[in-house]
């Protein structure tokens, strides 16, 4: 029974390992779609952009209303595609903000707050690597610790709540 549990540990450390590496490099990978996608949206948006500049002191909302209150259906019906080039603007521009920050920081937006279609996007065409930095064996190393851990503290908790292991005998 000893030898399947050190197996089951070296099979979860070594599983650990290759996720925990993945996590830098996917995150990598989806900054770079954000940044793309921004870069992409912003030059899109730079037309509009200096449109409201020259006519009304930069605020993109009154170049707005004013084609959805022109009486020219042409002019009118730019108002919806101008309203949704704007706000993936500064959907990718949020993003792109919130990913000025440490691996850490990354990995927790990317996680509990990130764009789930770039998220989705990445996934989709991700490319898995074994990147060897620094960076990415610490965040393999971690990963495959606190599975290990986990791992051990269910095992003893089981262990315990089923009184599994060494049975003393009683001298009699």
């Amino acid at each position: 029974m000893k030898t399947f549990h050190y197996t089951l540990l070296l099979i979860l450390f070594a599983a650990g390992l290759l996720f925990g590496v993945q996590i830098p490099n996917f995150v990598d990978q989806y900054q770079k779609r954000i940044d793309t996608h921004y870069l992409e949206a912003s030059e899109n948006f730079k037309g509009f952009q200096d449109i409201a500049n020259r006519f009304h002191n930069g605020n993109i909302e009154e170049l707005i209303k004013k084609h959805e209150a022109s009486g020219d259906n042409t002019f009118n019906a730019e108002a919806e595609p101008l309203k949704k080039i704007f706000a993936r603007k500064i959907r990718f521009e949020r993003e792109h903000n919130a990913l000025q920050t440490s691996l850490f920081g990354k990995v927790k937006h990317v996680a509990m707050a990130g764009d789930r279609e770039t998220i989705e996007e990445t996934y989709r065409a991700y490319s898995p690597g074994l990147p060897l930095d620094t960076t990415s064996i610490v965040w393999g190393l971690s990963i495959s610790l606190v599975l290990i851990t986990v791992f051990e503290l269910l095992m003893f908790a089981l262990r315990k709540l089923f009184k599994i292991g060494r049975h003393v005998e009683d001298p009699v």
